[in-house]
Order: structure tokens, then sequence, then C-alpha cells
């Protein structure tokens, strides 16, 4: 009698893709399927779920496909356990998480990275209890990222952000808040823009934090304490020549938890994860270490610790030792 086949689950978020990339997930499914492995499909995250408990018990699950964005990614992953191998396939707009592994929107390359299983276990964080994989950030560009969702109907293009941009430069305030290591003792950093990151991405490229890494177990923090429309703009002029960590009133902080808080507990200050909006302040945000095992391409530009101990990065840290990082 013939052994059941190995099964890929594929989740698509409806929103997600568009032009050609919305036949990825077909061509995925036809790539796979001639190289022998069992594919299903679903835009419920509760029968994925339940698919990828019953197909892990009984040693099929081969891999489960994210194909969307980023929040795609980070909805999958907060439903599945640690060691279920994940892959995002890349439909959304910034497809941070993708591009940081190396991932491409291509059906063939990503049929052979499922089949490879060379994986990454990686840190994700909680905040609150909503699951996210690359950072968080509290200020002006959660209140674009907010005007933008509140009226989102389908597939977000790059274009998309310009009217929200335009409104938020007119309608913010930048209120103060408060970044609270939960681990040190220190006075809370006042700001009136904060960021925490488990990975070093952010949208169109920005080095907020190219130091941050998803490997070690802690969350890095960048903080400005300036607020008006002149000064965004001067932090991200700095940001893309990577000096912003040199300008006075510029924090930064690592810890496994933080709280951010308004300064004034009435005031309305939106928080985005990923690229998605998800309230407004206070939020509490917790490192969950080791918490995704993460397929990768064959050429990650990434530089992860090999099993034959050799190790290089891309990214600069320049206030402390590489961390170990494991590779299988």
């Amino acid at each position: 009698m013939n052994e059941s086949p190995e099964v890929v689950l594929i989740c698509t978020s409806p929103k997600a893709g568009s032009g050609q990339r919305r036949d990825l997930v077909p061509k995925l499914a036809h790539a796979l399927t001639q190289r022998g492995l069992e594919v299903r499909s679903t835009s419920n995250i509760d029968q994925l779920a339940a698919d990828a408990k019953s197909l892990t018990a009984a040693g099929r699950l081969k891999g489960v496909v994210a194909a969307g964005g980023d929040g795609t990614l980070s909805l999958v992953v907060s439903r599945l356990p640690a060691e279920s191998p994940v892959m995002p396939l890349p439909l959304g707009t910034e497809n941070l998480m993708a591009r940081y592994l190396g991932h491409r929107p291509s059906a063939e390359d990503a049929a052979d990275t499922i089949m490879r299983q060379r994986t990454v276990v990686m840190d994700a964080s909680l905040a609150d209890e909503r699951l996210f994989l690359i950072m968080c950030s509290c200020g002006f560009d959660a209140e674009v990222v907010r005007r933008l969702h509140t009226t989102r109907s389908g597939h977000i293009w790059k274009l998309s952000y310009l009217a929200p941009v335009l409104r938020s430069m007119i309608g913010y305030h930048f209120p103060s808040l408060r970044l609270i290591d939960r681990q040190s003792d220190e006075q809370p950093v006042p700001a009136r823009w904060a960021f925490v990151f488990n990975v070093p991405r952010y949208a169109v490229g920005l080095p907020i934090a190219a130091w941050a890494d998803g490997t070690d177990g802690w969350l890095d923090s960048v903080t400005f304490d300036k607020g008006s429309v002149y000064r965004a703009l001067h932090y991200l002029a700095h940001i893309f020549r990577r000096s912003h960590h040199t300008l006075d009133g510029t924090i930064i902080g690592r810890s496994r938890r933080f709280t951010i808080e308004p300064t004034d507990p009435g005031a309305k200050i939106p928080y985005q994860l990923d690229g998605d909006f998800a309230g407004y302040l206070p939020v509490e945000i917790a490192v969950q270490p080791s918490r995704v095992t993460m397929l990768l391409p064959q050429h990650c530009p990434v530089g992860f610790k090999t099993d034959t101990g050799s190790h290089h990065t891309t990214n600069a840290q320049p206030s402390r030792e590489p961390s170990a990082r494991q590779l299988t």
C-alpha cells in the first residue's frame, strides 16, 4: 500500500495580490503537485490551524505557505506551533519579511524552497496578545497606516499611502509618549515617535534599526523626542544616512519587554504592527524567543550561522557582538 503524500498548506489573503501575482498560488500548487506533494489551499485561518495540527500529528506536514503580505504571515504564524515550517509567498505591498529572507514572487523558487527544507528558528513578539514578526511603531507613521486601513477595500499600492501621508502631515500633532523597559530600573524614555524591532526591516528599506537580530531573543528600540513634520523629515534624512543614532534626543534601547504608553492618558496615539494598524496606546510588547521556523531560499541574503560553524552578517551591529544564529 502506498504511503500518503506529504502535504503543503497554503493560506491565502483575499485582499493581497494584484495582476500577475494573483496567479502565483495556483502556479505554486501545480509545481508542488508535480513534485509529488499534496496541496491544500484555504483563506480560513481556523481551517488552516486545524489541518496543520492533524497533519503534524500524522507526520505529513511538509510546510505552510502564507500567500499575502506581512500581516498574513504574522496571522499564520500565530496559529501554528513553533516547529511548523513556514514560508512567505510575497503578494503584498512591502513584503518585508519575505525580502529580508530572500524569497521572491516565483512559484518554482517557492516549490524548490519547500522541497529543500532549509530552515532557521526565529523569534516573534507579542503586542498585548497579538503576534508580530517585524516591528511595532507608535506615532506619525502609525497614524498614516491607521488612515490608510480605515479606507482600505482591496490591494494596497505604494501610491495608496500618498493621501494618508498628506492628511497626517496636516492633522497629526505628535503627542508625547514614553517607552518603559520592564527589565530595567531606568526612568521611562520620553518620546514623540517610538519603534521596537524584532528584525531589521522597515518600509522602503529605511535602516532604522539595522543592527536588530531576529534570532537573538531581544527587542531593539529606537525613539525620537522631537515632534513636528519638520523634525520628522529631519529624522528621515538622517535615517537614510544611517546617522540618526548620533542625534540628540535619539535613544537606542534593548530589552525583552517594553511598555509604550501616552504621557497624557487621554491622548489617542496609534500603533502599527508589521504595517497593519493595531490600536491605540498603551501596549505591552514582549519577545517570544524561537517562536517560528522559517523556510529559507537557496540564496538567503541574511548571514545565519551554518552547520559548518561559519558566520557572516549583512547588518552592522556597532553596539554589541553578533549573536549566535542556528541554521538547520
